[in-house]
């Protein structure tokens, strides 16, 4: 295993979701997920975070700063770091902010900060907007 992440449903849905409503209906959106390609970034720290020793060296991560950062705790394991955040994985929301500023500090890691979502656009205009997000963050 190279990397591997848990976290609850709307912590995960935070990190790499989007909604974009459409403007010209009564209802309806587009929903996409953005900054998963743990190839190419890592995809967001959640309540709990495996990165293999090749991982965190790839993407030049220093395990126990952030623990540091974050206020989580770094396990040493055989072959790679356990990164825990919190206690609980109910804890999440509680800690976003912080946790999304040290991500956003971070070049390595995806940040929607560092991304424009559009809030709600024309129905037609939808398909072009999520294509090119998709491309560019994967």
């Amino acid at each position: 295993m190279v990397y591997a992440q848990a976290g609850m449903e709307g912590e995960i849905e935070h990190r790499n979701g989007y909604v974009i409503r459409f403007s010209n209906t009564q209802g309806g959106y587009a929903h996409g997920w953005l900054g998963r390609d743990f190839h190419r970034h890592v995809p967001g720290l959640y309540w709990l975070n495996y990165f293999s020793r090749e991982y965190a060296k790839k993407h030049s991560m220093g395990i126990a700063e952030l623990a540091r950062r974050t206020g989580g705790t770094a396990t040493e394991l055989r072959n790679g770091h356990m990164l825990r955040l919190y206690d609980s994985p109910l804890e999440w929301a509680a800690r976003t902010d912080d946790i999304d500023d040290v991500i956003f500090e971070t070049p390595s890691f995806f940040s929607k900060r560092r991304v424009t979502i559009p809030d709600s656009l024309q129905t037609l205009e939808v398909e072009g907007v999520t294509s090119e997000l998709r491309r560019q963050w994967p």
